[in-house]
């Protein structure tokens, strides 16, 4: 379709929609800016599974320090020149915090959804999504850092 955008411009985008958001809320703003990423029509095969998005939190400590992080990630599916799976990429945004008692206690959220599946649309599965819990929680607290990263090569 010639509305598809390719798959390297889905970094770009989610942080161009990053950079638009007007809110102080740094949470607030990345949750906007991926419902609206969300929305954008990127060049993937036509298959089940081929376009998700993925709502996570949880403390993590890739970096060696334990962070609570909020990751919101798109994934998209490669197909090689014979049309089999290849691999998947991923451009994510995180809005991490330093662990707390009260944060920590949120505990770990991690929901798929994927475009065109059996389930439920993006809107009803993201009003599913324990996000007024996290917001009143996270609301007391200033984020260490908002990331976009992308494994688009």
């Amino acid at each position: 379709m010639p509305d598809q955008l390719p798959v390297e411009e889905a970094a770009p985008a989610l942080q161009r929609l990053l950079s638009e958001e007007s809110t102080q809320d740094p949470l607030a703003a990345a949750l906007r800016s991926f419902v609206n990423f969300a929305q954008i029509d990127f060049a993937v095969p036509d298959a089940p599974e081929s376009d998700g998005c993925l709502f996570e939190y949880g403390v993590t400590s890739f970096t060696g320090e334990p962070r609570f992080t909020v990751n919101l990630t798109r994934q998209f599916e490669t197909l090689d020149s014979s049309g089999e799976h290849e691999s998947y990429t991923q451009v994510s945004c995180e809005v991490q915090y330093q662990v707390t008692r009260e944060i920590e206690s949120l505990g770990e959220c991690e929901e798929w959804w994927f475009r065109g599946s059996q389930g439920p649309d993006f809107a009803s599965w993201w009003q599913s999504l324990p996000l007024e819990p996290l917001a009143r929680v996270l609301d007391d607290y200033a984020p260490t850092a908002v990331v976009v990263d992308s494994d688009v090569a």
